[in-house]
């Protein structure tokens, strides 16, 4: 009896056990990753929601193409300011830096998590939604032990947590917020999974979960209405393509600018460079785009000069954090990844269901003019740029970040590595470096750039550590019949490969 290998990579053992029981029981890369993501909502709370959104690269091997699903947020289309708003600054210490969002329920962007999960299962999916959702269902309804990394980042955003009633009862144990190896269990989303599998994403968009939130945002300061619910749209575009090298790049057009600054990052490192001239040109490649994001309607124009292709895909010109990534390739080949966030989250929860809604129109990257300076109806923009590659020596390989700016950097840079013929491992492993506000962040390991204090006018911070600062790349692999999958340990990402018994 024949076998056929799969490979998973993802930001929690529980989320990655989703998957492979999918690919086990007969689903495809797609199935498994909508399954997957569906359980991140209750494992990895801080970047998974049904209150979010995201982005997804698909490639299936039966028709060769590849599709960009766009999942995220949008603007609310009407801004009443002449009445009172809940929008509320608040402090996230990430140790190095206090970075002030705002929460309430005037900081929520309508999400698209759950009709980017339809539409994904509507173009691709083999087995019944309703299936694809127990795991989820199961996990909300035991609740998952919180592992070192969700620790972290209940730590961090503990001050938005403490917001709302049902924030503290989810998050805090005793007044504190909850540790490692305490239990995380939002039981009331069992019940609205439940109903999501047996009535479908119209319980979302135009049901009773659309009118709940609809009245509390009239009543308490927000600003989405059932309007806004009934006409969220799941965009499904033609991805960003470059080469590099030998291989073919597929990775996010608009309105996400993480793909745009990936190819234009890496036009500027010649392939298969030494690593002391690779380090040198990472530098000036990262200073360019760090010089385009400060003017950010200069990047459609750099980013023709090298891709005059991708003026059909990428239209103009931004980061978020609490940001995950999932990537799949299952037997035939099919490869999935699928990059998500909440923001930091806005403490509103709609009610009966444990859902924690994004806080998108409270990121100051987001809206860069200030408060409430959002355009109505639009796609809001993003870093976030799940990416598949393939061609040449490096086969097959679906990757994606967290990271908020620097995602397309780190995506580049394990790219770059792979090209120098590195296993998806030391790819992953490998040091990275950061160009942003004129400072070279460097992770410990690139001695080039360790023994100077500065280079160019830019000071150089030197690491003492490996840090989730320089993303996770979670990314799979498939070479002829060989499979790799890692994730990344600086967000400990895990990694699987295993196999399915062809049926006789």
């Amino acid at each position: 009896m024949s076998r056929r290998g799969y490979a998973i990579a993802c930001g929690h053992e529980k989320t990655l056990e989703v998957a492979e029981v999918v690919l086990q029981e007969g689903g495809n890369a797609v199935d498994a990753a909508i399954a997957a993501y569906m359980a991140a909502f209750i494992t990895e709370p801080c970047m998974a929601s049904a209150g979010g959104g995201g982005f997804a690269v698909v490639g299936m091997v039966d028709s060769g193409e590849v599709q960009m699903v766009d999942f995220f947020c949008h603007t609310p289309k009407h801004k009443d300011l002449e009445r009172p708003v809940d929008y509320i600054p608040i402090e996230v210490d990430f140790g190095d830096a206090v970075e002030v969002y705002y929460v309430g329920l005037a900081s929520v962007a309508m999400p698209g998590s759950i009709a980017g999960m339809y539409a994904l299962h509507r173009l691709y999916g083999t087995i019944p939604m309703r299936e694809l959702i127990q795991p989820a269902i199961a996990l909300a309804r035991n609740g998952v032990e919180v592992d070192r990394f969700q620790a972290v980042d209940f730590n961090l955003l503990r001050n938005i947590f403490k917001q709302s009633e049902r924030g503290r009862e989810l998050f805090y144990q005793n007044g504190q917020i909850k540790q490692q190896g305490d239990r995380f269990h939002p039981d009331r989303m069992a019940d609205f999974l439940d109903a999501l599998g047996r009535e479908g994403q119209d319980l979302f968009y135009k049901g009773e979960i659309a009118d709940r939130v609809a009245r509390d945002m009239a009543q308490q300061g927000g600003f989405l209405t059932r309007e806004d619910f009934e006409d969220y749209r799941v965009n499904i575009r033609r991805p960003l393509t470059f080469g590099y090298n030998d291989v073919r790049v597929f990775t996010t057009g608009y309105p996400s600018l993480g793909g745009a600054l990936m190819n234009i990052y890496l036009a500027n490192i010649p392939p298969r460079s030494p690593h002391i001239l690779a380090f040198d040109r990472k530098v000036r490649a990262g200073m360019i785009c760090d010089a385009l994001l400060k003017q950010p309607e200069r990047i459609s124009e750099a980013l023709e000069k090298i891709n005059p292709e991708a003026r059909e895909v990428f239209q103009g010109p931004v980061a978020t954090r609490g940001t995950s990534h999932l990537s799949v390739i299952d037997g035939q080949g099919n490869a999935i990844g699928i990059t998500f966030s909440i923001g930091e989250g806005s403490s509103y929860f709609i009610p009966d269901t444990d859902i924690h809604m994004n806080n998108m129109l409270g990121e100051p990257s987001l809206v860069p003019n200030g408060p409430h300076t959002w355009p109505p109806n639009v796609r809001l923009m993003s870093m976030m740029c799940p990416t598949l590659v393939r061609g040449g020596e490096l086969g097959r390989v679906i990757l994606g970040s967290g990271g908020a700016s620097r995602i397309p950097y780190m995506i580049s840079q394990v790219i770059e590595h792979l090209g120098h013929g590195e296993t998806l491992e030391e790819a992953i492993r490998h040091p990275r470096m950061h160009v942003e506000d004129g400072v070279i962040q460097v992770e410990p390991g690139l001695s080039w750039l360790e023994s100077k204090e500065s280079w160019k006018g830019y000071r150089i911070q030197k690491w003492s550590d490996y840090s989730m600062y320089f993303g996770g790349v979670h990314a799979v692999r498939r070479r002829g019949e060989l499979l790799e999958a890692c994730g990344d340990f600086r967000r400990h990402g895990i990694g699987r490969i295993g196999y399915v018994a062809d049926q006789p």
